[in-house]
């Protein structure tokens, strides 16, 4: 009689079902397999069958219970003594593997899983070596599969560089495909480019990267409304070339073939056949075959797609205005493939750009061949499944922003290796929003703010985007922007919102200079006091806000001032107008304003001014302090006051009419300070308050 084997029972805990699918496919054929989707359901099993279980494979971040805390219920019990645990995680920071091994746990694996390492593990349960080829495409095919973080951020990738232009990031996908479809009929047709698949794949994913450079475009000039001026179009078209520079510039890679399609790609890209594009006016054939595809593409999608200054057109008339060499020449080899393809390229783009999963969604491609055993994956899938892993890790290696991933269900975010360096957090989180799981990074407000935005949005309007303080690794302070988009399923017509997706960028040094140049152009280049415009907006604030507190504009000029210039030269009018404004700028309270608002014409504004016997001393003082002797050169002021309220109660009003009192203050010659009436009459303060 033949002796039976009873086998041991393996406890996969997992909050990712596909994780557990991955490992119970390994496993199920040597083992009985029992899963848990968290690790109170673990230890709900392992109280009710702890004697039964000889292994526990066990994640580490998990909803309701994590990891760590099923290790220390499992001491707190004894488990651990009779049960060994293999940890199971892609956080594979040495603090995790250092406390995994403090809870005394047998071994480590990272994710993704290795199938070598998984059998090494579990002692050998995968013994199928007969379909050994066959299982290590399915385990290779899964393992890409349970990258969920690496398949989602494929798609942020295709969404990245159109997020600064306004557009929604299927252009980089119909780019795609177009390429894809051009380089297909060009193989058929003309024998002399002899590309094989792979070529196809490399330069359709290159394809993807065309208009990186537009990274370094002014956002006003990427996503202005309308037609550009001759200066700013010349801006544009450097973007060509920064791409090119930037793939240049990397520390690695340079020599891989992706990288080098990606660059002749980025250059010349608006290349044109008679040499009439740019940056480098290449001719015919001298413009590399993948440059030429991606630039008839590129055109192709911009005239059937929606611009910020342009409605789309149809595919008829894009193809006609292609054909009629509207929008520069091309290689007659290529306008011959888009005629043949033309008749199934729209529905192509339409059918593939509606569901970019078709491309991208490694994960759905997983699920379909776990649900559907023993299928034999295609060299050509997974070679193209590789390329699409290839263009992730590339990317992300050259990009300085942090990349993530949230979803709803589980309320963990998952975040790009670039989150390590520059915040020192996991880059896996969860209980985000329910705990703010971010606090030290994002402070309470800004998180209850972002919290309220994602939320805000809508399948209408599924993008936001805000700037906020974050804390670095270092511990320093800085601005971030976070642009983002949620994602919403559609199941039985009621759409429900389950991810989102976006970038986290630092703008620090951009934010701070945007505020040095803005309150730049407040001042006046001359005196450094505020300029007209400038006093207009703080002044008009500053009415709008007082609560009717009474106050004073005061209008001075230098008498004679043209005689003074010329008979001293500009350089000393400049010199004697400076030391005016600094003489009112030292005359004044830190929460009055003194401004320049012609050119010897000063301004200045009193708060809450207590009396008119306190106008009458204050402009008398300022007459006195301002007619110092400069250089040796003896001048005088005139001066015109108007009162808030009761001589008007807006900016133009009392500038006006202090402008009036100045005015009587050189009719009656000059020298002296008249003060405004509000029935239209005058009063002169005083004259000639000249110090002896």
């Amino acid at each position: 009689m033949k002796s039976t084997v009873q086998k041991k029972t393996i406890l996969i805990v997992d909050d990712a079902e596909l994780n557990r699918c991955l490992l119970s496919d390994i496993l199920q054929d040597d083992y009985n397999i029992v899963e848990a989707c968290n690790g109170k359901e673990a230890i709900e099993i392992l109280k009710h069958n702890d004697a039964s279980i000889s292994l526990i494979l066990l994640d580490l971040i998990m909803p309701e219970m994590t990891g760590f805390d099923v290790l220390a219920l499992m001491q707190k019990n004894h488990w651990h003594e009779t049960i060994p645990v293999v940890i199971i995680s892609s956080e594979n920071s040495a603090e995790y593997i250092e406390k995994s091994y403090e809870y005394g746990v047998v071994d480590y694996i990272s994710r993704p899983f290795d199938p070598s390492i998984v059998t090494q593990r579990v002692k050998n349960t995968i013994i199928l070596y007969s379909k050994q080829k066959e299982l290590e495409s399915l385990i290779k095919e899964q393992v890409i599969e349970k990258e969920r973080n690496n398949a989602l951020m494929i798609n942020i990738l295709s969404t990245i560089v159109e997020f600064r232009n306004g557009e929604s990031g299927l252009h980089v996908i119909r780019i795609r495909i177009i390429t894809e479809i051009l380089m297909e009929a060009l193989r058929k047709r003309y024998q002399e480019y002899s590309m094989d698949e792979s070529h196809i794949a490399l330069i359709s994913n290159a394809a993807a990267l065309h208009d990186i450079g537009k990274n370094e475009i002014p956002e006003e000039i990427l996503n202005k409304p309308g037609k550009l001026t001759y200066e700013e179009f010349e801006i544009m078209k450097t973007h060509s070339a920064c791409g090119a520079e930037m793939l240049e510039n990397l520390r690695f890679g340079n020599d891989e073939e992706l990288v080098k399609y990606a660059r002749q790609i980025c250059r010349w890209h608006h290349e044109r056949w008679d040499g009439n594009g740019y940056p480098d006016h290449l001719k015919g054939d001298d413009i590399p075959i993948a440059a030429q595809i991606v630039s008839l593409a590129d055109v192709y999608d911009a005239l059937v797609s929606e611009r910020v200054y342009k409605p789309p057109y149809t595919h008829e008339q894009a193809i006609q205005m292609i054909l009629n060499g509207e929008c520069g020449m091309f290689n007659p080899k290529l306008i011959a493939c888009l005629k043949e393809v033309s008749g199934h390229l729209e529905q192509a783009v339409k059918l593939r750009s509606k569901d970019p999963g078709h491309l991208f969604d490694v994960n759905q491609l997983s699920r379909e061949i776990v649900q559907k055993k023993g299928v034999k994956l295609s060299d050509r899938t997974l070679f193209l499944l590789e390329q699409e892993r290839t263009k992730y890790q590339f990317l992300t290696s050259i990009t300085d922003e942090v990349l993530f991933e949230y979803d709803f269900s589980t309320d963990t975010i998952t975040f790009s290796d670039r989150c390590r360096d520059e915040f020192n957090i996991p880059t896996i989180v969860t209980e985000l929003f329910s705990h703010n799981n971010l606090r030290g990074i994002i402070d309470k407000e800004d998180f209850q703010k972002l919290t309220e935005l994602v939320y805000s949005a809508s399948p209408a309007s599924p993008t936001f985007q805000t700037q906020l303080i974050m804390t670095t690794s270092d511990g320093s302070k800085e601005w971030y922007e976070i642009v983002g988009r949620t994602l919403w399923s559609n199941d039985d017509q009621n759409e429900q919102l389950y991810s989102c997706v976006g970038r986290i960028a630092n703008i620090h040094r951009q934010t701070i200079e945007g505020r040095r140049l803005e309150e730049l152009a407040q001042k006046d280049s001359l005196t450094n006091l505020f300029n007209r415009d400038a006093a207009q907006k703080v002044v008009g604030h500053i009415l709008e806000t007082r609560n009717q507190a009474p106050g004073l504009m005061i209008l001075f000029d230098l008498d004679n001032f043209r005689e003074l210039n010329e008979n001293n030269g500009h350089l000393f009018g400049d010199q004697i107008l400076k030391h005016v404004a600094r003489l009112a700028e030292n005359n004044i309270r830190k929460m009055d304003i003194a401004a320049r608002v012609g050119g010897n014409e000063f301004m200045v504004y009193l708060h809450e001014v207590v009396s008119e016997e306190f106008m009458l001393m204050y402009c008398r003082m300022l007459s006195i302090a301002l007619k110092q002797c400069y250089q040796g050169t003896e001048y005088t002021i005139s001066i015109g006051a108007a009162a808030y309220p009761k001589d008007g109660t807006s900016y133009s009003e009392l500038f006006t009419h202090a402008g009036q009192a100045l005015y009587e203050s050189k009719h009656s010659g000059k020298n002296c300070c008249t003060i405004y009436r509000n029935d239209g009459t005058m009063q002169a303060a005083f004259e000639g308050a000249v110090p002896e």
